[in-house]
């Protein structure tokens, strides 16, 4: 029996070893905005969620984009009080003051071919029974959430997906963060907009370019100016010179041409391609058992059947002991009776 319990033990001890391993390398992820409050000038993870929570009025709400596995929390890398946010902000009756803190994370975090928002915070003021999710709506220009009105998306990032799983995070994204500075941005500006509702980079500097680029023109025809001035004064004082005003069309023509194309080199810089839900239909389509669960399930089958056979030989090997055991006694009795022929009498 002591070599049965040996057997099961390193059975067992072998199974654990086998089913924690595959659980330790596979690390598993997941990318989604997290919901935060600030409590003791600390982060803490929300018990509820952004659709039923009730902030109060001085409450400091938070959502921080990122990848986090297991144990690992990405919380907002910087921490801002209410007085941060909202101290310029006056109370008034029927209505609540929230300092929102928006965090989209680093580049790691974002999706392939995405690339995060800006951070922001923002002292957003609502009706004293607005949840926090309702307070958001009325500070971002596009929530995206899914049917437990949980954040899937702020202002078109990401741009699809809700909770994504990721396999394998990679070393850069299970990298402690770095705080960072969250600047606090006036109320009536979102906090964060999606890329096509930001203005162009830089739509005025076209036309406000042609003061400058006027300039160089008019000095070069300054000083033909001056060069014709003194070959006309020994002509008429009446004689008009036509050929500067068309000149200095043409230049301005130039350069109308030329400015004109910045927008359009702008416009090359055209928004990621959504090829993300492309992604996600990918890997919703690989979704199944993995190989490491089938050879799991595997070694878990052959220790079975070997614990089984092993304990069916044991009960096999005890029975012919104890059949060999009684035989033997029943000989030495006869042995003994053939002996002594009075009985022991």
């Amino acid at each position: 029996m002591s070599r049965l319990r040996r057997t099961a033990a390193a059975l067992a001890v072998a199974l654990i070893a086998v089913l924690v391993a595959p659980l330790s390398a596979q690390a598993v992820g997941y990318q989604f905005w997290g919901y935060y409050q600030l409590v003791d000038d600390e982060w803490a993870f929300a018990v509820e969620g952004v659709g039923t929570t009730v902030p109060d009025d001085g409450t400091v709400q938070a959502l921080r984009f990122a990848v986090s596995s297991g144990e690992d929390v990405r919380t907002p890398r910087a921490v801002l009080e209410f007085d941060d946010v909202c101290a310029d902000v006056a109370a008034e009756d029927g209505s609540k003051r929230v300092a929102l803190v928006i965090d989209p994370g680093r580049d790691v975090d974002a999706p392939d071919g995405e690339a995060p928002l800006t951070p922001g915070a923002q002292c957003v003021v609502g009706e004293p029974g607005a949840t926090t999710l309702e307070m958001v709506q009325s500070a971002v220009s596009d929530v995206r959430t899914d049917g437990a009105n949980m954040i899937c998306g702020l202002a078109g990032f990401p741009s699809a997906g809700c909770s994504e799983e990721v396999a394998d995070p990679t070393p850069e994204q299970l990298a402690a963060d770095e705080s960072i500075e969250i600047p606090v941005i006036p109320i009536g500006t979102p906090i964060v907009a999606a890329p096509s509702d930001e203005p162009p980079p830089e739509p005025t500097a076209t036309d406000e370019p042609t003061e400058e680029d006027t300039t160089a023109p008019t000095s070069e025809d300054d000083s033909s100016d001056e060069a014709t001035s003194e070959d006309a004064t020994s002509q008429d004082a009446t004689t008009d010179e036509p050929t500067d005003p068309a000149t200095e069309e043409a230049t301005e023509e130039s350069t109308q041409g030329a400015t004109e194309t910045d927008p359009a080199e702008d416009q090359t810089q055209a928004p990621p391609s959504e090829t993300p839900d492309e992604a996600d239909t990918e890997d919703d389509s690989s979704d199944g058992i993995p190989p490491w669960a089938w050879a799991v399930g595997i070694l878990v089958l052959l220790g079975i059947l070997a614990f089984v056979a092993t304990s069916a030989r044991n009960r096999r090997l005890e029975e012919a002991q104890r059949e060999a055991t009684s035989d033997q006694h029943d000989n030495q009795h006869n042995d003994h009776h053939w002996d002594d022929p009075d009985g022991g009498r």
